[in-house]
């Protein structure tokens, strides 16, 4: 999953083999920062897991170099390219403050071949 370096969350799937991305939707359960169970919708070619209590969507996509997008507290989106956060953002996430509610992950499928899903 991820890695922290120099205070930055790095996401460095290295682990993660093609099959245990989703083959079909499911719902991702989970608790948020305030305790509050939330539910996220994971979709085929998706893989979810929280870390401090943030959930992180892995989706395998068909572009050239990965992307990450974050979803503020305000519904807004940040864009970036490349796999690492910055320290502010970082800090955001470790120090549990509801700044960044969800992190979206977009891998390179092409370095996932194998096309066996599970659900």
């Amino acid at each position: 999953g991820c890695r922290v370096i120099d205070e930055k969350l790095f996401f460095d799937p290295c682990l993660l083999k093609r099959n245990e991305f989703l083959s079909k939707s499911a719902l991702f359960e989970f608790y948020d920062i305030y305790q509050k169970k939330r539910k996220i919708e994971i979709k085929k070619n998706q893989i979810g897991f929280t870390y401090c209590q943030v959930p992180i969507i892995y989706t395998l996509f068909d572009q050239p170099q990965a992307r990450i997008r974050l979803i503020l507290d305000d519904k807004s989106g940040i864009e970036l390219i490349g796999n690492k956060l910055t320290k502010i953002q970082s800090h955001n996430i470790f120090n549990r403050n509801g700044k960044i509610n969800q992190i979206n992950v977009f891998l390179i499928k092409r370095h996932y071949s194998i096309k066996i899903g599970r659900t």
